[in-house]
């Protein structure tokens, strides 16, 4: 009997069938490509989550570990999303489905 390692036991036929949502969430959870699926789902939610106000006011946001940066180009606005962060990093986790963001960094 050849040894399958356990991160590639799920491609194996087991019984069970998955749906392909099933499927491809496993293969993104077990693989390096997950991170980066992640990371683009946060930064292409961004201007859906906060608006299209915010949005254009948006210079350039990154993700780095599981700290968001976001660079404004309104103070009065970056002083005002500092306050709301709590709910922001909710509403982001929420959309994207996991918890991926911990941090804001208005910069």
């Amino acid at each position: 009997m050849k040894y399958i390692p356990p991160e590639k036991q799920y491609y194996r036929r087991r019984g069970e069938t998955l749906s392909l949502k099933q499927a491809f969430s496993k293969v993104v959870e077990d693989s390096s490509f997950g991170r980066q699926y992640y990371r683009m789902l946060v930064l292409n939610s961004w201007e859906k989550v906060m608006g299209e106000t915010v949005g254009r006011r948006t210079s350039r946001i990154f993700l780095k570990k599981s700290v968001l940066f976001v660079e404004l180009s309104s103070a009065p606005l970056r002083q005002e999303l500092v306050l709301m962060q709590p709910q922001i990093i909710q509403r982001i986790n929420e959309e994207v489905g996991k918890e991926v963001v911990d941090e804001i960094k208005f910069l």
